[in-house]
């Protein structure tokens, strides 16, 4: 494969052989924050690593599709990132609700992202159930994103458990809070959006408690689910 990376799992080494068999035919996925940029303690700089929206624009060029799944709203990630160069790109933000380049008015995108979450969503145990010990962080920020995409898909009763899953697995890894907060504060927003208002209010109390625990300099990333549970970030 000359140059490649070498895969370290049975299934990295699948698909890239897929890959570089019929790259027309592959789709490539990547998260923004940690894939292409960097980590940092100001979402607003987290502008990708150099060379990355190249290498990206050259990559996309050679496969059937690229594409960027993202918390953040899709426009912001294009302009922050400068990634309107990149040839075919296309960025699902808000965990799938909106699409750039937008489908409608509103950028909302109703074809194909069902398809994309009932994939990810078969695909994600046995991913999971394969994964090599210590990745337990990977697997809660998983089922969080997955019932965050299944939430803005409509269905809440499904991203209540996946939710309730990502709490399960902090609380079998002594997760801090700040861990804790998004897995209980997802769930109350799946209750509310279900209408169980008791489990609701339970749920979001559970969240207010693990909030009052993260350390303030942590506290800029959890303003999302604040705003939606209507508490104080």
């Amino acid at each position: 494969m000359g140059d490649l990376p070498v895969p370290r799992t049975a299934a990295g080494v699948e698909g890239m052989a897929a890959l570089v068999a019929d790259p027309t035919g592959s789709l490539l996925a990547f998260d923004y924050d940690g894939t292409l940029a960097p980590i940092v303690d100001q979402p607003a700089r987290a502008v990708p690593e150099r060379g990355a929206v190249p290498a990206l624009a050259a990559l996309a060029a050679r496969v059937g599709g690229a594409l960027i799944l993202t918390g953040r709203p899709a426009l912001d990630v294009v302009r922050l990132g400068g990634l309107s160069v990149v040839p075919g790109l296309v960025v699902l933000g808000l965990y799938g609700a909106q699409r750039w380049p937008p489908v409608g008015p509103t950028g909302t995108a109703e074809s194909g992202i069902q398809a994309v979450l009932d994939a990810a969503r078969d695909a994600l145990d046995p991913l999971l159930a394969a994964a090599p010990a210590g990745t337990w962080l990977e697997e809660e920020r998983a089922h969080y994103r997955l019932a965050r995409s299944l939430l803005e898909a409509g269905d809440p009763s499904a991203a209540a458990e996946h939710a309730r899953d990502c709490i399960a697995v902090c609380e079998a890894n002594a997760a801090p809070p700040f861990e804790l907060y998004f897995g209980h504060a997802v769930v109350a927003i799946a209750l509310r959006a279900a209408g169980d208002m008791a489990g609701y209010a339970a749920a979001r109390e559970r969240a207010l408690a693990c909030y009052a625990e993260v350390p303030a300099e942590e506290r800029q990333w959890c303003a999302q689910e604040q705003g939606e549970l209507g508490a104080p970030s």
